[in-house]
């Protein structure tokens, strides 16, 4: 599907966003969004800003030299119509019939009429806005006779939509997504855990071992694709986020992965925009059971059981982690990160909040009570019961946080990311 079309200052937004944390995926992207967007006859207003990601792109001899080619010729042809000459440069944007790439015009970036088809079905209920079409400016003169009265009117006009325009103040973003994780998956990964412990002492058989993890697999990877527009707008408003799950599916790397977002694993790092902390480990985290090195098999068509260790060739097996009310087997540190990450987040976003999951909601619980700068928490859950369990929790711990539950929560949070 099409993306939307999207105003002209979330355009240039998505290029000085690349240029300041140096994301040249992002700025590719963004550079494709531009030359586009010229050639539709759109007419360009903020030609100060496209002058500072000129002077940027020109001076900065790190940026590929396949982005400058797209990115600098377009700009100085979005200034010279209106009407500024440059000086000729050898290079001319003259790219209106190229073939671009569709994951660029439909991929990432773009905001989707509504989610995929095989959402889970709370994001049925919680479903993403359809964006207006945005509104070009014209071309009309205005007399000179007019009368002031109506010049300043269509002047406060202007400037009021320059302000609706404007991007707001970017804050750390949580997001917590529950999947559900049956007592069968539970109870196997606790077995699972026990085996590999035991692995050196051969009372398991390999083919044991193999056949228990293909099991877990099959109830590990789950669909996460219900993420993707929320991450979309997160990845466009340029704000920090960490998402925070229980789920271990292996989808949830592809997803990072193909979509081209700027992230690290487990661990917050200052040039990339997200951080995916599953707590629970992924179907395609190995750890190697000599010297503990790991491993992300990333979009690999072939689920692998089991893989050679890189550094000493010792056997790699997943790292799976579980937890009841009776055995925690979890990792401390992904656990404390994803806590650290809650309590210093200004938003939360809970997708699938579970009170049954009391692992992860004693977490948020706590993380609340540690948070002292919060000031948002959107929940989406088709369950009003477990939306109002939320909000009755978090109102005992601190009632001046805006908590909303309402049908429209998922609206409401990427509307505040305009």
């Amino acid at each position: 599907m099409a993306p939307f079309p999207e105003t002209e200052i979330m355009t240039i937004k998505r290029l000085e966003v690349a240029l300041r944390r140096m994301d040249f995926k992002l700025l590719k992207d963004g550079a494709y969004k531009l030359h586009e967007k010229f050639h539709s006859g759109y007419k360009f207003e903020y030609i100060d800003l496209l002058k500072d990601i000129l002077a940027q792109t020109t001076n900065n001899t790190s940026i590929p030299e396949d982005i400058r080619d797209v990115l600098c010729p377009t700009i100085k042809d979005i200034i010279s119509d209106k009407g500024v000459d440059f000086e000729s440069s050898g290079k001319v944007s003259n790219l209106t019939s190229m073939s671009y790439n569709s994951s660029l015009r439909e991929g990432g970036t773009a905001v989707r009429e509504k989610t995929q088809e095989n959402s889970i079905s709370a994001f049925d209920v919680f479903s993403a806005p359809k964006h207006e079409q945005g509104m070009q400016s014209s071309n009309v003169t205005v007399p000179i006779t007019q009368p002031s009265n109506v010049i300043n009117e269509e002047n406060s006009q202007n400037e009021n939509q320059e302000i609706q325009d404007t991007p707001p103040q970017l804050k750390t973003i949580s997001i917590y997504y529950g999947q559900d994780n049956s007592p069968e998956k539970i109870k196997n990964i606790l077995k699972y855990k026990e085996m590999i412990a035991k692995f050196d002492d051969e009372h398991y058989s390999i083919s044991q071992i193999l056949k228990l993890i293909s099991e877990i697999n099959i109830q590990s990877d789950t669909n996460v694709s219900e993420l993707k527009n929320i991450l979309d707008q997160i990845k466009i408003s340029g704000n920090k986020m960490n998402l925070i799950t229980n789920s271990s599916s292996r989808e949830l790397v592809d997803l990072f992965e193909n979509e081209q977002y700027s992230y690290s694993l487990y661990d917050e790092n200052e040039l990339n925009q997200m951080t995916l902390i599953p707590a629970f480990g992924l179907s395609n985290q190995f750890m190697c059971l000599n010297c503990k090195e790991e491993y992300i098999d990333k979009n690999n068509p072939v689920k692998s059981l089991v893989i050679e260790c890189p550094k000493c060739k010792s056997p790699m097996f997943p790292n799976f982690y579980a937890a009841n009310k009776q055995n925690n087997q979890i990792n401390m540190k992904y656990y404390n990160n994803a806590l650290v990450s809650l309590a210093n987040s200004k938003v939360w976003v809970l997708i699938h909040p579970s009170t049954e999951d009391t692992l992860f909601s004693n977490m948020l619980i706590n993380a609340f009570k540690l948070n002292r700068e919060i000031e948002t928490v959107y929940i989406l859950e088709k369950d009003i019961n477990l939306r109002e369990a939320f909000r009755r929790e978090f109102a005992l711990i601190n009632n001046n946080v805006e908590i909303n539950v309402q049908m429209t929560a998922l609206e409401d949070f990427i509307n505040s990311l305009r």
